[in-house]
C-alpha cells in the first residue's frame, strides 16, 4: 500500500471549555509542549490560539504516521513543532511531516502530510452538527 499521499487532520474548538482550561493549565502545557513550544505559544498576542495549533499539528501527525504503519504511542511533547513561514513541520524520531492549519475565532484545523504536495491538493470543508461542534470532511485532489 502507497502511504505517502496519507492525510492526517485535527480539528481543535476554541470554543470548548475543556479546551480552554487545558491550555491555561500549566502542568498539563508542561507535559504536552516543549520548552520552545511554550516559549512559542506564550509569545504570541494569541497564546490559547498557537496553544491549539501546536496540539493540532502534533495530533494530524501522529495520525499520518500511524497510517504510514508506524508503531507508536501518542506522546506529545516527542513530537516537536517547528514553524516556518507559512506550514508547520513535525518532527518525531527523524521523521518529518508537513502541515498547514486554518485558524478562526471558533476552531483551528489542521492537515498533515509527509509530502507537502498533497497538502495544496487538499480540500477540507468544516461543518457543524447538531451539537454545535465543527467536524471536517478532507478529500484529496481538489482545489479550495
Amino acid at each position: 500500500m502507497d502511504t505517502s499521499g496519507s492525510l492526517g487532520n485535527d480539528l481543535v474548538s476554541l470554543k470548548d471549555r475543556s479546551n480552554l482550561r487545558a491550555f491555561h493549565n500549566k502542568r498539563y502545557l508542561n507535559k504536552v509542549f516543549t520548552e520552545q513550544e511554550i516559549a512559542l505559544a506564550n509569545g504570541k498576542s494569541n497564546p490559547l490560539s498557537t496553544f491549539a495549533r501546536l496540539w493540532s499539528c502534533k495530533e494530524s501527525a501522529y495520525k499520518v504516521m500511524r497510517k504510514q504503519g508506524l508503531r507508536i504511542g501518542f506522546n506529545p511533547s516527542s513530537f516537536e513543532v517547528t514553524p516556518t513561514s507559512k506550514d508547520w513541520l513535525v518532527a518525531y524520531r527523524g521523521q518529518i511531516v508537513y502541515t498547514t492549519s486554518t485558524v478562526t475565532d471558533a476552531y483551528v484545523h489542521t492537515i498533515a502530510s509527509s509530502n507537502p504536495h498533497i497538502l495544496r491538493s487538499t480540500h477540507t470543508k468544516i461543518e457543524y452538527t447538531n451539537s454545535r461542534k465543527p467536524s471536517t470532511i478532507s478529500e484529496i485532489g481538489k482545489k479550495k
